[in-house]
């Protein structure tokens, strides 16, 4: 799912690119660097307006995969239990209390290191 994502952002991103590229702004966009002729534009006198429609519509999907994407493979993500479900129950047999956890069993200590003394670390 998220390489299928990635792939649309990417060529979404590519199509956003060029149709920035192709748009006649202050200093005449690829049109006009390419040899495009004075005011004139090879799309029509309207496409201006049409292009900048596409443009926000197009960077707006962009930016929605985006979101989609980031919370599709976002690690860890937390799930809240219903307000309706009851709370968990202690092996005491009491519950819990909203908002808390449940305790755990207590860890027996590790026992003491065994301290080897000075004749094993003299080579024999």
């Amino acid at each position: 799912m998220a390489v299928l994502l990635s792939v649309i952002i990417f060529l979404t991103g590519i199509a956003l690119i060029l149709l920035i590229l192709i748009q006649r702004g202050r200093g005449g966009g690829l049109v006009g660097a390419l040899g495009g002729g004075g005011t004139a534009s090879p799309f029509g006198s309207r496409a201006g307006d049409t292009f900048t429609r596409y443009t926000i519509i197009l960077a707006l999907v962009w930016i929605a995969l985006n979101m989609i994407l980031t919370l599709t493979i976002q690690p860890g993500r937390v799930v809240r239990q219903a307000a309706t479900e009851a709370p968990p129950a202690v092996p005491g047999g009491t519950e819990v209390p909203p908002g808390s956890t449940a305790p755990t069993a207590p860890i027996a200590p590790a026992p003491p290191a065994v301290n080897p003394g000075p004749e094993s670390t003299t080579p024999r």
